[in-house]
């Protein structure tokens, strides 16, 4: 049983279609395998933060209105949330502040949003210029965040805030944005392309706990003595993302050498999917399955031809 999503039918055409001319995205195979896959705007509400009318900086520095609108201290008038310039790794709550949300100090309706509901937040402007552009966390707790992020709300409970971090930082939703966007900025129009896998409910129960095992570890209330207990629990929320997307096993391989070498918004080392020198074709569910790992390469190599 899936998630049940409305089918997005894109206006994108395959490789084949493309006419002459026109540039076709890096990953081109990937994206044609997942044409009629749902897309993010399907599932979620997006939308930008806070903005102030008046501004943090201009062309000679601070402007000294920061201290008004950004408190350290709970205030009347402000609310818990992700201040301007704050940077967080995937999946990480950052340390927060208390942002102005009294009516006078706002430009535009974004401070009347539902921050009460559960959301994730994700960085407007790209993480690194390489293939990891997204660092997202999920909020449970609701917390307001400025301009300079963009928040993504549930439209249901089949896809909560666990669910669509996992998404947002994983390497289907990177690499669209990467073979996309030049500029600095990302588009709230791209994020909302992003294709969604099918994920059965199970799948989204497992990610919750992978992804607030990984959140213990990064704070230090999980038991992990070595920085490749985190590499390998990203990996698997990773994997369990990819088992959404159901692509064969050459594609799905196509997408992680993406990343190879690719330095990504951790706190830890992270390690490349495959080995360079691997020619064998598997899922990343597989290669980290603890069966994998017993098998011999002919054992391996005969049971991947079905043997």
């Amino acid at each position: 049983q899936t998630c049940a999503l409305p089918i997005y039918h894109s206006t994108e055409i395959t490789v084949d279609e493309a006419p002459s001319g026109l540039v076709v995205p890096e990953l081109a195979e990937v994206w044609d395998f997942l044409l009629t896959y749902p897309k993010l705007d399907d599932a979620a509400t997006l939308g930008r933060g806070i903005e102030w009318n008046r501004p943090l900086t201009d062309e000679d520095g601070e402007t000294g209105h920061r201290s008004d609108l950004v408190r350290s201290k709970e205030a009347n008038g402000f609310r818990r949330g992700v201040a301007p310039q704050t940077t967080f790794n995937v999946f990480v709550v950052p340390p927060m502040s208390y942002l102005s949300l009294r009516e006078d100090d706002q430009r535009g309706n974004a401070w009347q949003r539902d921050w009460d509901k559960p959301k994730v937040i994700v960085n407007k402007s790209r993480r690194h210029r390489g293939s990891w552009r997204l660092a997202a966390f999920p909020d449970s707790e609701g917390v307001t965040f400025y301009q300079t992020y963009i928040g993504v709300w549930p439209k249901s409970n089949h896809y909560d805030e666990f669910a669509l971090s996992a998404i947002l930082n994983s390497p289907v939703a990177n690499a669209f944005v990467a073979t996309r966007e030049t500029k600095r900025d990302i588009t709230l129009e791209m994020l909302k392309l992003i294709p969604l896998p099918r994920l059965t409910e199970s799948q989204c129960e497992r990610l919750r706990v992978l992804i607030q095992r990984y959140q213990h570890a990064e704070m230090g209330t999980e038991p992990f003595t070595l920085q490749s207990d985190q590499d390998r629990t990203l990996k698997e929320i990773d994997a369990l993302v990819l088992d959404g997307y159901r692509m064969p096993p050459r594609i799905e391989r196509v997408l992680l050498d993406f990343f190879r070498g690719q330095r990504r918004s951790t706190s830890h080392h992270f390690s490349d999917y495959v080995p360079a020198d691997c020619n064998v074709y598997f899922s990343l569910s597989e290669y980290l399955s603890p069966e994998f790992k017993a098998a011999t390469s002919g054992e391996l190599l005969k049971r991947l031809a079905g043997g």
